[in-house]
């Protein structure tokens, strides 16, 4: 309980400095662009996060379980999945430049490859020690929330918003790459590991497809939207949809404070699933909480954030909210089908997920 609470308050500051940059530049850049401009960036967000899945090439959870399990081959592992990574943002960017815009291709290509690096961080979570990474983390961040800002305040082009958040990530990768080189003392390089690459060849395509699905579930209504009604509508819908989401970064902080300790708990079968069952049963509570709260406060909430532009925002809010109850719980979920070596199950509950909402 102390490790948890002494490494887990860390990484809450970092995800509450996130998530509150976050929340700040969406309503103040939604307030300067207006619906129109603000569903335009919407949709671009959208595209970056929808390739996103290929920069990480689904190794996200498996990266802190093999480091729990091997931290004396640490640089292999990393080394491996930088390759694997790579290999990734090189197919989706030619995919991307073949059928898309150049200027748009760019924008996913650089925020790709920034994500490809960000390696650094999971080591940091395997070992508890969010010192090396926290702090560099949020002041790229703050300075990344005044740059938009302040783009947005002075331009009201939302292509070139975009273009600052795309920075942003290849700025953390860049970050994340000097750390390990001073934090654990070996240079991130690609290698072809033998045995790591085939590790990560047989498992992380059902998890990179898998994450796919996930990000397409989560985004592809507001691409549709701005391809089927227009930008004003997407704006409409995104300004709902990411005040609904910023709640997501909650269970995501807690998967990264508790996972390490949980998997501590795998040594005796009926403590591992106490512990499972007791974070599904908090997470659920806290995603119903929140939800509850929302019903009541959405209209107020929607006009005094983002004024009567957006009041249309306030019944997609209140609804749009109780996916959080899924998703809270999902944190915990994808890990432990990780943990219990079930990542086919993970691709095809995000492919039905991804389906249905295309669908409907």
């Amino acid at each position: 309980m102390r490790r948890i609470l002494t490494t887990g308050s860390l990484w809450a500051i970092d995800r509450f400095a996130l998530v509150l940059s976050a929340a700040i530049v969406q309503v103040v850049v939604a307030r300067k662009l207006g619906p129109e401009n603000f569903g335009t960036l919407s949709y671009l967000l959208a595209l970056i996060t929808m390739a996103l899945p290929f920069s990480r090439m689904g190794l996200t959870g498996l990266l802190v379980k093999n480091l729990l399990e091997r931290p004396d081959v640490e640089t292999l592992i990393l080394r491996a999945a930088l390759t694997w990574r790579l290999l990734g943002v090189l197919t989706a960017g030619v995919i991307a430049l073949v059928g898309g815009s150049g200027a748009i291709a760019a924008l996913l290509i650089l925020a790709m490859l920034g994500t490809a690096l960000q390696l650094a961080e999971h080591s940091a979570q395997a070992r508890s020690a969010p010192l090396e990474i926290v702090p560099i983390r949020l002041a790229i961040t703050l300075i990344g929330a005044v740059t938009k800002i302040a783009v947005a305040s002075a331009t009201a082009n939302p292509l070139l918003v975009a273009w600052i958040f795309a920075a942003e990530y290849a700025a953390q990768g860049a970050a994340q790459w000097f750390a390990l080189s001073r934090y654990r003392g070996f240079f991130l390089r690609p290698t072809l590991d033998q045995e790591w690459s085939g590790y990560f060849v047989t498992r992380a395509p059902w998890l990179v497809i898998s994450e796919a699905m996930s990000m397409l579930y989560h985004r592809i209504d507001i691409v549709m939207l701005e391809r089927l009604r227009g930008p004003a509508e997407a704006g409409i819908y995104a300004t709902a949809a990411r005040l609904s989401e910023v709640w997501y970064a909650v269970p995501q902080l807690v998967m990264v404070a508790l996972f390490p300790v949980l998997w501590q708990l795998r040594e005796r079968e009926s403590r591992w699933r106490e512990g499972i069952q007791a974070t599904a049963d908090a997470l659920f509570w806290t995603a119903f909480g929140v939800a509850l709260a929302t019903q009541f406060l959405a209209q107020p909430l929607v006009m005094v954030l983002f004024g009567a532009e957006y009041r249309e925002a306030a019944p997609i809010l209140a609804l749009h909210i109780w996916a959080g109850l899924f998703v809270f719980m999902r944190a915990l979920v994808s890990r432990w089908l990780i943990a219990e070596d079930l990542i086919r199950l993970s691709l095809w509950s995000h492919g039905a997920g991804a389906l249905t909402n295309v669908l409907l």
